[in-house]
C-alpha cells in the first residue's frame, strides 16, 4: 500500500473514536434527559387521574352492561311471548302484544304493482286518440276557412262572431298541441315507471347479493357491538327504505301527469264554452238556424256559401265541421277518463303510503324471502313493457298511416260520445 493511502486509513480509524463520542456526549447529556423528563411529567399525569380514569371505567362497565341486559331480556321476552300473541285477544290482556300488533307492515311490492297495472289500462285507451291531435288540427283549418266566410257575411253580429272564432281557434290550436303532447307524457311516464320498477329489481338484488355474502363473523360481531353501536340496517329494513323510496318516485309521475291531464281538461271545456257562445250569437243573428250545436258550425258553412260551385273542394271542410264536436268530445272523453284513472292509482299508491312509517314502530315483518318481491317485479315490467310495446307499435303505424296519406281525409269516424262522470 502506498504511504499515502495509509496515512489517511491510519487517520480515518484516529476520527471514529471521536465522532462515536460526540454523539455518546449528545445523547447522554440531552436527548436522554428530555425523555425521561416528559416520560415523567406524563407518569405523573396518569398518576394523579388514576382515580378519575377508574371511576369513568367503572361507570362504563355498568352503563354498558346494563345496556347489554336490557337487550338480552328483551329479545328473550320478544322470543318467549310471541306464540302467546298469536291468541286472538291476547292484546286486551298482555300489553306487550298491544305493542307488536297483529298487523305488522311489510314492503307491499305485490300492491304496488297491482297500483300500476292500471297503467296498462290508459296505455290500452290511449291508442284509440293517437291521430286525434293531428284531426284537430285539420279541423282547425276549417274553422279559418269558415271565418273567412263569416267575416264577409251580411249577418248582423259578423264581427263579434270573427272574434269569437278568433279564440276559438286559438283554443283548438292549443287543443290540439297540448293534447299531443299529452299522450307523449303518457308514453313517457310509463317509461319512467318502467326503468324505476328495472332500478328497484336492481337494487334489490344487490342487497341479496350482500346478505348472502355476510359470514358469520359478521352476525358475532353485530351480536356483540349491539349494545355500544347502532346496528346495521337488517334486510327487510332495507327493502322497505327501497319499497318507501319506489313508492315516491311513482306517485311524483303520476301526481306530475294528473296536473297536465286537469289543465288539458280546462281548455277542452273552454273550447265548449268558445262553441256555445258562437251559436248563442249565430242563433240570435239568423232564427232559422239549427238548434242542434254539433250541426252549427257545418250549417254556417252551408248558409255562407261554402257549398257553392266554386268551393266545391272544400267538401271535406263541410265533414270535420260537422264531426269537430264529436272530436271535442272524443278527446273531452280520452282526458277524462285517463284523468280518473290516474286518480284512482294515485289513491291507491297513497293507501299504500300510509303504512309507511308503521314499520319503524310495529317492526319489520320477516319470511317473506327477497325472491318473491324480485319475481313481482319481473312480472310487473314484463306486463308494462308488453303494453308499452304495442303502444309503440300503434302509434307508429297511425303516423306513418297519416304520412303516407297526406293528401287523403285524415278525419276520424265520429261516433256519438257520452261523456260520464263516476259516481262517488
Amino acid at each position: 500500500m502506498p504511504p499515502s493511502q495509509q496515512h489517511a486509513s491510519a487517520g480515518r480509524r484516529q476520527q471514529s473514536p471521536v465522532d462515536k463520542s460526540y454523539l455518546e456526549l449528545f445523547f447522554d447529556n440531552f436527548v436522554s434527559p428530555v425523555f425521561r423528563y416528559t416520560f415523567g411529567v406524563f407518569g405523573h399525569a396518569m398518576s394523579s387521574l388514576q382515580p378519575l380514569f377508574g371511576l369513568a371505567l367503572a361507570f362504563g362497565v355498568l352503563f354498558f352492561g346494563v345496556q347489554w341486559a336490557l337487550v338480552s331480556v328483551q329479545s328473550g321476552l320478544t322470543a318467549a311471548l310471541s306464540p302467546v300473541c298469536l291468541i286472538p285477544g291476547s292484546s286486551y290482556v298482555v300489553p306487550f302484544c298491544a305493542s307488536m300488533g297483529s298487523d305488522e307492515s311489510r314492503a307491499d311490492f305485490e300492491g304496488l304493482l297491482h297500483a300500476q297495472s292500471g297503467l296498462e289500462d290508459i296505455l290500452d285507451s290511449a291508442k284509440e286518440y293517437t291521430t286525434l291531435p293531428a284531426t284537430i288540427k285539420d279541423s282547425e283549418l276549417a274553422i279559418r276557412d269558415l271565418r273567412t266566410l263569416v267575416k264577409h257575411s251580411q249577418l248582423p253580429s259578423r264581427n263579434q262572431l270573427e272574434l269569437e272564432f278568433d279564440y276559438f281557434i286559438e283554443t283548438a290550436g292549443e287543443a290540439s298541441a297540448d293534447l299531443s303532447k299529452f299522450n307523449s307524457k303518457i308514453g313517457a311516464m310509463v317509461d319512467r315507471i318502467i326503468i324505476s320498477n328495472t332500478w328497484t329489481r336492481n337494487v334489490l338484488d344487490g342487497l341479496a347479493a350482500k346478505e348472502a355474502s355476510r359470514g358469520a363473523i359478521d352476525h358475532v360481531y353485530n351480536a356483540f357491538a349491539s349494545p355500544f353501536v347502532a346496528p346495521p340496517k337488517t334486510l327487510q329494513e332495507l327493502i322497505h327504505d327501497q319499497y318507501v323510496a319506489h313508492i315516491g318516485s311513482n306517485t311524483k309521475e303520476i301526481s306530475t301527469l294528473i296536473e297536465h291531464a286537469v289543465a288539458l281538461l280546462s281548455i277542452l271545456q273552454n273550447l265548449d264554452a268558445r262553441l256555445d257562445t258562437i251559436w248563442y250569437i249565430a242563433v240570435s243573428d239568423d232564427a232559422t238556424i239549427t238548434k242542434d250545436q254539433e250541426e252549427l258550425l257545418a250549417q254556417l258553412w252551408t248558409k255562407l256559401g261554402g257549398n257553392n260551385s266554386k268551393v266545391k273542394k272544400y267538401n271535406r271542410h263541410l265533414r270535420l265541421l260537422r264531426d269537430i264536436s264529436s272530436y271535442r268530445k272524443q278527446a273531452l272523453k280520452h282526458v277524462t277518463e285517463t284523468l280518473l284513472k290516474l286518480s284512482e292509482i294515485q289513491n291507491e299508491l297513497e293507501n299504500l303510503a300510509e303504512g309507511v312509517a308503521a314499520p319503524e314502530v310495529l317492526g319489520y315483518r320477516e319470511g317473506l324471502p327477497i325472491t318473491y318481491h324480485l319475481d313481482l317485479i319481473d312480472k310487473g315490467v314484463e306486463r308494462l313493457s308488453d303494453a308499452r310495446g304495442e303502444s309503440k307499435r300503434v302509434e307508429s303505424e297511425a303516423y306513418r298511416n297519416l304520412v303516407r296519406g297526406r293528401g287523403d281525409p285524415k278525419e276520424l269516424p265520429a261516433p256519438a260520445v257520452t261523456v260520464t262522470a263516476k259516481a262517488k
